[in-house]
C-alpha cells in the first residue's frame, strides 16, 4: 500500500486476470500506466472502488442503474449478488478525477471487484484504483506472473489464475444497456 500511496504502479491479481494499477487521483500515475502498457491514450482506463458509496463520489448513479449494480456487482457490497465483480459499468463522470482517465469522454468505467485483497487496498488508500490488464496493449492478458511483460514498481504474485475473460463492460449512460465488451458475465436485465 505504501508504494501505491506514493504514486507507485503495481501488478496484482484481480477477480479476472492480473491487473496493472495505481491511484486514480494522480495524473502522474495515469500517464505512467499508459506508458508502461503502451496503451493508446484515446482508450480510457477504468477504476476499481471498494463500495457503492465510493463509486457515487466519482460517478452519477441513478436508481435504475443501482438496481442493475445490486444484481451483478460484488457480493462484498451486496449480500447474495447473482454474480460477483465481473461487471464494469460505464457511468457519467462527476469530473473529480483527472480527465485523462476518461479521455475527456465524460464517462468512467467502474468496477467493484470480488477480491478481498483489492478491496482492503482501496479502503486503505481511500481513493479508487486504476485497473487495466497487466499486459502490453494488444497482447494476451496474464494469468500468471511469468507472463507479465510490463515493468511495474512492484508485483504481487497471487499464483496462477484460472482461465478467465476480463469483465463484461456495459455502458449505462443511455436509455438502453450497451455491451461494449462481452466477458464471462451475461447481462439479462433491461433498465
Amino acid at each position: 500500500t505504501e508504494s501505491l500511496k506514493g504514486g507507485g504502479v503495481g501488478v496484482f491479481t484481480t477477480d479476472t486476470v492480473y491487473g496493472l494499477g495505481g491511484r486514480a487521483d494522480k495524473l502522474s500515475v495515469i500517464r505512467k500506466i499508459y506508458r508502461l502498457k503502451k496503451r493508446d491514450k484515446n482508450k480510457p482506463l477504468l477504476i476499481l472502488v471498494s463500495s457503492v458509496a465510493m463509486a457515487k463520489r466519482y460517478v452519477k448513479i441513478n436508481k435504475k442503474q443501482e438496481l442493475l449494480l445490486k444484481k451483478y456487482w460484488s457480493a462484498q457490497a451486496y449480500g447474495g449478488a447473482d454474480k460477483s465483480g465481473a461487471l464494469t459499468a460505464v457511468l457519467e463522470d462527476k469530473k473529480i478525477l483527472p480527465k485523462e482517465l476518461s479521455n475527456n469522454t465524460g464517462k468512467i468505467g467502474v468496477r467493484l471487484p470480488d477480491n478481498k485483497f483489492l478491496l482492503n487496498i482501496i479502503k486503505k488508500l481511500q481513493v479508487p484504483l486504476i485497473a487495466t490488464s497487466a499486459n502490453i496493449s494488444g497482447q494476451r492478458s496474464a494469468l500468471d506472473v511469468k507472463n507479465i511483460k510490463v515493468k511495474a514498481d512492484f508485483i504481487v504474485d497471487g499464483g496462477k489464475l484460472l482461465k478467465s475473460k476480463e469483465s463484461t463492460v456495459v455502458d449505462l449512460t443511455g436509455e438502453e444497456i450497451k455491451i461494449l465488451r462481452q466477458g464471462d458475465l451475461k447481462i439479462k436485465v433491461i433498465i
